[in-house]
């Protein structure tokens, strides 16, 4: 199944934001200030505080119960997405409980969308400008270019996946 690329946007935005927590925290903090609407802003937050949750930085909305519903949330997500629905729209469950039930919920989609990405095919590790079949659709294209670009347009527009 190919990915979005809004999908692809999310995944680049949380490792951002994961990493930049880990070496320039001062510099996110200014990003996601300076950019409250920005949805890659929005994805770089959401790396940057799961990195605070995975070193255990004290956060005050990060309380007992949110703890507990992050960790229970995890195994939900796994195993029973559903059940963590079914919590989620009914009562009785703190407040708290429910915002790590829900950031397990995201956590869980994103880690499933790297994982589809690791699976995507790569590009060859050989050379392409060495191999004849790149050359010679290399030099096709180059020539019908010049005068014929509508012939390269129509092609891209038929053949695109």
């Amino acid at each position: 199944m190919a990915l979005t690329e809004e999908e692809k946007r999310m995944v680049k935005g949380y490792n951002a934001g994961y990493m930049l927590s880990i070496y320039e925290p001062r510099l996110i903090e200014q990003i996601i200030r300076n950019n409250p609407n920005n949805d890659f802003v929005l994805a770089m937050r959401v790396g940057r505080d799961y990195h605070h949750f995975n070193v255990n930085m004290p956060r005050k909305d990060q309380s007992k119960e949110f703890r507990n519903g992050f960790f229970n949330g995890r195994t939900l997500a796994q195993h029973s997405p559903q059940m963590i629905d079914n919590l989620l729209t009914g009562k009785g469950l703190h407040k708290d409980y429910k915002k790590g039930l829900e950031a397990a919920r995201k956590e869980n989609q994103v880690m499933s969308i790297q994982e589809k990405m690791k699976q995507e095919p790569k590009t060859p590790k050989k050379d392409l400008r060495n191999d004849q079949n790149f050359q010679k659709g290399f030099n096709v294209g180059y020539r019908l270019a010049e005068g014929h670009g509508h012939i390269l347009g129509h092609y891209e527009r038929t053949n695109a996946p």
